[in-house]
């Protein structure tokens, strides 16, 4: 990667990823801000705020945001997680400039239009009603709530229809004063881009950001607990999951690893076992989502409800097999599924923006693909077993959704990991 760092006058850093052999760019703004650094009675405000910033600004309807994007060939798109907000754009190398100026326009001059805001609230209404009726995925923002409950890290992206009604534009014009600071964001851009001229466009587009941001960042306390609720669907969606391996620790590729050999393939155990073997499941997989300074390390498998009461046994003892045993091949294969991951991502512009985003916002320096990959085969089969052991003693989150009666009861599933 020939990447180069550069402050503005007000702070804001620009780095750049030089692709010069393509025809592209992908750049935007990263935010080191998100969901967790919410008020919980503005859960869902960050969301909010990253539509709006679509809605008009002082020189650009909402209409000419697209319009003007689209005229150009160029896919412009945001993303609000956790801990980070994205604005960015997909373009020809031409256009970096206009990109600029585009991203800068919206963060700075948004307008939020009070009748934008009336049919923005119907839009995420409609959008928080789609992912409760996805059960694969809606189990997943409970598995979030049970596991952080009480406090911003556990409460949805999306906020709630009750909470989005209250906001109003003076509260998502203090929120973007408060939160949109140089000292907590990044501009990146990735592809045939000149880093010079980019540092240039954007001292000059990006002059109204305040340099400081106050955010609010509690440290998250997982509590682990339990949500089966009943649904009439064909198939039960269950995830088990436990304290996992934050994104900072040092055992953190021992984390992907693991996930990977249990449930990242079809040669994983989860899948040759409960699939493959035993026919129970459709899908079944493991993941460790790792955030800053906490993480969730589980499982996720849908199944009939016929299958339910001998999937989840089954499904415990390949857990507590990997504190046991882990041969060097299977190490060895989830190596190179995770290696090949990282070299193929660097194909993608926008894959190596987000990727240098997301390590420069909690390290300030730059992403070093080879010293990740290098980490990663340090790795040992001890240091899995170890890793293993970590997790899998910590008190278990449930959460299920669907024809979950058979489903013993959570106290059981804690003895299984007592």
């Amino acid at each position: 990667m020939s990447v180069q760092i550069s402050k503005t006058s007000n702070g804001l850093t620009v780095i750049t990823d030089e692709m010069p052999h393509i025809e592209t760019a992908a750049m935007g703004l990263w935010i080191g801000c998100g969901t967790r650094h919410e008020n919980m009675h503005q859960n869902g405000i960050a969301h909010m705020v990253e539509h709006m910033l679509f809605k008009g600004t002082k020189k650009r309807t909402a209409e000419q945001i697209s319009v003007e994007s689209e005229d150009r060939g160029a896919d412009l798109n945001a993303y609000t997680s956790r801990e980070r907000t994205a604005y960015y754009m997909h373009l020809l190398k031409d256009d970096v400039t206009f990109g600029t100026d585009m991203i800068s326009d919206m963060v700075q001059n948004s307008i939020f239009p009070d009748a934008e805001i009336k049919k923005e609230r119907e839009v995420i209404g409609q959008e928080i009603g789609m992912y409760m009726d996805t059960p694969d995925e809606h189990v997943f923002d409970l598995m979030q709530e049970v596991a952080y409950p009480n406090q911003s890290f556990g409460a949805p992206i999306l906020g709630t229809k009750e909470v989005l009604g209250m906001l109003e534009r003076q509260d998502m014009e203090s929120y973007v004063r408060r939160q949109y600071g140089t000292d907590k964001m990044a501009f990146i851009a990735s592809g045939n881009v000149d880093h010079c001229k980019l540092v240039e466009d954007i001292e000059h587009s990006f002059s109204k950001l305040p340099q400081q941001s106050t955010l609010v960042n509690e440290a998250p306390e997982y509590s682990g607990g339990h949500h089966y609720e009943v649904r009439d669907l064909e198939q039960a969606h269950l995830v088990l999951c436990f304290e996992g391996i934050s994104f900072t620790d040092d055992d953190y590729f021992a984390a992907r690893l693991l996930a990977v050999l249990l449930g990242g393939g079809m040669s994983s155990r989860l899948f040759l076992e409960i699939r493959e073997n035993r026919g129970l499941v459709y899908s079944v997989y493991a993941f460790n989502q790792g955030y800053s300074d906490t993480g969730l390390f589980g499982v996720y498998a849908g199944t009939g409800e016929g299958s339910l009461t001998e999937l989840l046994p089954v499904l415990c003892e390949e857990l507590h097999k990997t504190k046991i045993t882990i041969t060097e091949e299977e190490l060895r294969r989830a190596k190179m599924q995770i290696r090949a991951g990282i070299l193929m991502s660097r194909e993608s512009p926008y894959k190596r923006a987000n990727m240098i985003a997301r390590h420069y916002l909690q390290y300030q320096k730059p992403l070093d693909i080879f010293a990740q990959i290098e980490k990663l085969e340090k790795v040992t089969v001890e240091d899995i077993k170890r890793v293993a052991a970590r997790v899998f003693r910590q008190k278990p989150t449930v959460t299920a959704l669907g024809p979950v009666s058979p489903l013993e009861p959570y106290d059981n599933i804690c003895g299984r990991f007592a």
